[in-house]
């Protein structure tokens, strides 16, 4: 299924599910909108190479590449531990 804030542009990858956005620049939080994370879940950049991925917030600010893969997971929390 595909998604788009504006129309025709770029296709980014969250979750292997494909959204497509004009925008050249995006938040964090438009991210986590359009593919309707929950809002305890991460954001994780997927960065080519080891040990590379970023953790995105909601507040950053990201620059659209074409094809651009994106992670969700969802925390865990373990009380007692």
């Amino acid at each position: 299924m595909e998604k788009s804030i504006l129309g025709k542009g770029n296709k980014i990858y969250v979750d292997d599910k494909e959204y497509t956005v004009e925008q050249q620049t995006i938040s964090g939080s438009d991210i986590r909108n359009i593919a309707n994370l929950d809002v305890s879940a991460e954001l994780w950049q997927a960065i080519p190479g080891p040990n590379n991925d970023k953790f995105i917030a909601s507040f950053d600010i990201i620059t659209v590449e074409d094809g651009a893969k994106f992670i969700s997971l969802k925390k865990t929390i373990c009380p007692g531990k």
